[in-house]
């Protein structure tokens, strides 16, 4: 089993998984860092290396960025990868961009596992309600109303605010604007009984 076929199958069955060593800020779910993945490559590559570079193609006047991984050895060399990634004018964000793909070019490449299993849980999480401002204001106007706030103080501010834009046309800061107003006029009205 000398040629570079051979050597990668018999590296491929050696990788172990690599340790969960980095957090993710946002889901708050482990996963393996590029360095712990490339760790456990290379502890499994014996006789053969594992390469990840990088080539940028003009195709029509657009930069196309690729990732590209092989593994060789003095003899040979067996392509494994090459997978477009995007390009940004922002260093910080391109230099996350490139960490990212080559992690997961690497746990594909190997077939082995970067990060814990949720069973895609954190996709399926529901997203969080965004409160109903709309229909706050109708409640809040209403409210105002019938705690004796004349038609004009409810009506005057908002059209000397927002003109004659319909509600549902507010932004949500203009929402949230209203909104607060209208608790203050319906606290004061409070008070005023």
């Amino acid at each position: 089993m000398t040629d570079i076929n051979g050597k990668f199958a018999l590296a491929w069955s050696r990788v172990e998984n690599p340790p969960l060593d980095s957090v993710n800020p946002h889901f708050k779910s482990k996963f393996a860092s590029l360095g712990a993945v490339l760790k456990a490559i290379r502890k499994a590559c014996d006789g053969i290396a594992y390469i990840q570079a990088f080539d940028v193609a003009d195709m029509g006047g657009e930069s196309i960025l690729h990732i590209k991984s092989w593994v060789q050895d003095g003899e040979g060399r067996l392509e494994l990868s090459r997978l477009r990634m995007p390009i940004t004018d922002n260093p910080q964000q391109q230099g996350s961009i490139i960490t990212y793909y080559r992690r997961y070019v690497a746990v594909t490449d190997w077939g082995i596992v970067g990060e814990e299993d949720d069973d895609a849980e954190s996709a399926m999480k529901p997203k969080p309600k965004r409160p109903d401002l709309t229909a706050k204001l109708r409640e809040l106007t209403q409210a105002c109303k019938e705690a004796g706030v004349t038609s004009e103080g409810v009506k005057g501010w908002y059209e000397a605010e927002f003109g004659n834009t319909p509600v549902s046309d507010l932004t949500e800061a203009e929402k949230r604007k209203a909104v607060e107003h209208y608790k203050e006029l319906l606290r004061d009205a409070k008070e005023r009984l």
